[in-house]
């Protein structure tokens, strides 16, 4: 009786761990730098291939940083990060048959897939587990056990250096009350009340003299391109010598407002007020040339680093951006010709 309960639990063993399905993901390289290219793959591993009906992507969407390179960022931290998956389309589930499967020599089989992607942010990113669909007819039950997937670092670009900002912050200091003196509270009010009225006067002669600037530039307006616009600005920077003056920041600032406004104008996007992976997606679905993504988020996240993460960047970055700058808008403005009636197109 023993041996027979014995056989029992050691086939009821055998049987749970050959119906388990395993789940795992695993990159070619867990460190990378920001705007590198990467290899992901994906692996499920299944007794029977008419158990797993297929799986989702669209969790790698809302993939936010578990460690933030920007000092005390909470609002990073609660922000998805902008990854380019170039083989798959997350949005879509992928669906398998028994065709989608090897089998191995133990008689397991295996459905491994693989993508290429692109990490535009930086810092330490765990990806989800995968969204494993199976075949439940019958009420039938599985044992689905998801592998550990490693930790994705992604780093600044070379030569930028990203400094501690915890110890800038001074520590407040308690209020101390003033005395409160009647006249003091008179001439306070005589005070705001002038400056009320002034502020009052000030409005409407401010809101004539719009006006008359807004009737004036309509009477004479006259639309100019987006590239000479981006060109003018390029060079007027080019010759103010921010950063050789070490206004780095300033330097940046102003080089990267011009991208996006040339982006805005060229390409008709929201690009001033976006944030880089919201322009990503909006130049996806206009005519632009994917092959200038790689320099245009390199400009973008140099500078969001520059003023929010107070990173350092190598002399030399500097003018190489103005150069990419130069260099994008050289190869992405709109030609317009004029025909032989005259019309512009």
């Amino acid at each position: 009786m023993k041996r027979i309960c014995v056989l029992i639990l050691l086939v009821s063993v055998s049987w749970i761990s050959h119906a388990q399905i395993t789940s795992s993901i695993s990159f070619e390289r867990d460190t990378v730098g920001i705007g590198d290219l990467n290899n992901l793959s994906i692996e499920i591993v299944t007794p029977n291939p008419s158990w797993v009906k297929g799986y989702s992507l669209l969790n790698f969407d809302e993939i936010k940083p578990t460690i933030s390179f920007y000092q005390n960022d909470t609002v990073d931290l609660q922000t998805n990060a902008e990854f380019d998956f170039l083989d798959l389309n997350t949005a879509q589930p992928v669906i398998l048959n028994r065709s989608s499967f090897e089998r191995r020599e133990d008689g397991m089989f295996v459905h491994k897939n693989m993508t290429r992607f692109i990490a535009w942010d930086i810092g330490v990113f765990q990806f989800p587990q995968l969204e494993v669909e199976l075949d439940t007819i019958g009420n039938r039950r599985y044992n689905v056990r998801p592998l550990e997937v490693s930790n994705l670092l992604v780093k600044p670009p070379e030569g930028v250096e990203i400094q501690d900002t915890t110890q800038m912050i001074a520590p407040i200091l308690p209020i101390i009350p003033a005395e409160k003196e009647l006249s003091m509270w008179f001439w306070f009010g005589l005070v705001n009340l002038a400056i009320l009225l002034a502020g009052i006067i000030l409005y409407f002669y401010l809101l004539k003299k719009k006006e008359k600037e807004i009737q004036r530039a309509a009477e004479e307006e006259v639309i100019r391109p987006a590239h000479v616009i981006a060109y003018e600005k390029l060079e007027a920077l080019d010759k103010k010598k921010l950063w050789q003056e070490g206004k780095i920041k300033e330097y940046q600032t102003e080089l990267t407002y011009t991208v996006r406004e040339y982006l805005e104008n060229r390409f008709g996007i929201q690009a001033l007020e976006s944030t880089t992976g919201e322009i990503n997606r909006s130049l996806k679905e206009v005519d632009f040339d994917p092959k200038h993504t790689k320099n245009l988020n390199n400009i973008l996240q140099i500078a969001d680093m520059v003023k929010f993460a107070k990173a350092t960047p190598e002399e030399s970055i500097h003018q190489e951006f103005m150069d990419k700058a130069r260099s994008l808008v050289d190869e992405t403005l709109l030609m317009i010709k004029e025909d032989e009636d005259g019309l512009v197109e």
